[in-house]
């Protein structure tokens, strides 16, 4: 498999994990030390695993109240 396709089933499978709220399966595929980058929301920080399970949990939470 080439590194691209390597690349493509990452990221399918980190979509799939936040879609599914697998929050535990993002560990195998996250780095300790994850940073997020959006320009849209710099207000909001991510700096590790458990900053990006805390962001994934709350923006579920508010989707779901919100629907």
């Amino acid at each position: 498999m080439s590194h691209l396709e390597e690349n493509k089933a990452i990221v399918r499978r980190f979509v799939e994990a936040v879609n599914a709220r697998d929050y535990d399966a993002l560990e195998a595929i996250t780095a300790p030390d994850i940073v997020r980058h959006c320009p849209a929301t710099p207000d909001v920080v991510v700096q590790s695993r458990k900053d990006l399970r805390r962001f994934l949990t709350r923006d579920a939470e508010i989707f779901r109240t919100t629907a």
